[in-house]
């Protein structure tokens, strides 16, 4: 088993990276055939569509801006055009903020030029995302930013997946995460929250509440860890799985007939999902009463159904009758 698991995974990887190559190859085309400008550097801000979110170490900035004094900027920077005559820094971040940094020491004036090339806005991202996944793994809050802007442009899970050679499944996910509150995303950023933590936060969709939720298990917690499946728990505190006896009693077509909608984890193995446990109680008592009416009188083994699945979880399936209020029948 751990044979063909170990087969599965380097296939995967495998695909990825082939997919991965033909986003480059597609990139290194625009870049071959785009001519080497010189823009000054008070013309160049670091481009809303980098994925960088994670700022760069100040000494790793310094020691580039040393060399780039000595020797000159050796690589150019690839950037699109912006409004007003500026130009977005895709690729280049650090050597960006090294650029700058020798302008604040006056070693260089705004008015420096360096070399760049030109892309396309739609290829900016790809820029972006390629050169900062061969430097080191890419945080996932920078691919969760990046999958997002790509998106925001209109691109669909599976071709974004085509793009960086993953499948529509991850795409999904990390798109799930976009829902995550400004300040939580921060926190992932800073390594402040796990990805895990950020999972199990994105199944309450209203960001409000995600971050009454952490900062409610912070104050618990202080310093320490907390479970994500804590997180998990409160969300959903008064919820029922829909794998549930009780909920499958109601029946998800009548649950949704009523105008609820299933809360969906897409990080649980087979994207379980939760219901409002006061509705579907509603329900399974509106049924019974259904049942009722149309019979004349209330059909036992109905009863039976309901508080069997009602009470399953407490009694193992087999609940006694007079838990039910149905010894007397």
């Amino acid at each position: 088993m751990a044979d063909a698991n170990t087969k599965a995974k380097t296939a995967s990887k495998s695909t990825r990276t082939r997919k991965s190559a033909a986003a480059s190859e597609a990139l290194a085309q625009a870049l071959e055939t785009a001519p080497v400008q010189y823009i000054p550097v008070n013309r160049l801000v670091k481009s809303p569509l980098n994925v960088r979110t994670i700022p760069y170490p100040a000494d790793s900035v310094a020691s580039l801006a040393d060399s780039i004094n000595a020797v000159g900027l050796l690589q150019n920077l690839v950037v699109h055009d912006m409004p007003d005559g500026f130009h977005g820094v895709a690729a280049g971040g650090r050597r960006l903020a090294a650029l700058n940094l020798l302008a604040e020491r006056g070693i260089y004036t705004g008015e420096k030029t360096v070399p760049v090339k030109v892309v396309p806005e739609e290829l900016a991202v790809a820029a972006s995302m390629i050169e900062n996944g061969e430097r080191r793994d890419m945080h996932p809050a920078e691919q969760i930013v990046g999958f997002r802007t790509l998106a925001a442009k209109g691109k669909t899970p599976a071709q974004i997946g085509d793009m960086f050679g993953y499948s529509s499944r991850h795409v999904q996910r990390c798109l799930k995460l976009t829902n995550l509150a400004p300040s939580l995303l921060d926190a992932l950023a800073k390594d402040e929250l796990t990805l895990e933590q950020c999972q199990a936060l994105v199944l309450e969709d209203d960001q409000a509440r995600q971050v009454q939720i952490r900062e409610s298990l912070k104050q618990q917690y202080g310093n320490m860890p907390f479970p994500a499946a804590l997180i998990k728990s409160r969300i959903v505190e008064k919820e029922i799985p829909a794998s549930s006896p009780l909920f499958r009693f109601v029946g998800a077509e009548a649950y949704q007939a009523a105008g609820h909608a299933l809360r969906t984890d897409l990080f649980s193995m087979n994207d379980e999902g939760y219901a409002d446990r006061a509705v579907v109680e509603s329900l399974a008592l509106a049924r019974l009463e259904e049942e009722a009416k149309c019979s004349g009188q209330l059909k036992l083994a109905t009863a039976l159904e309901f508080f069997q699945y009602r009470f399953s979880d407490s009694f193992g399936g087999n609940p006694p009758l007079y838990s039910c209020g149905l010894s007397t029948l």
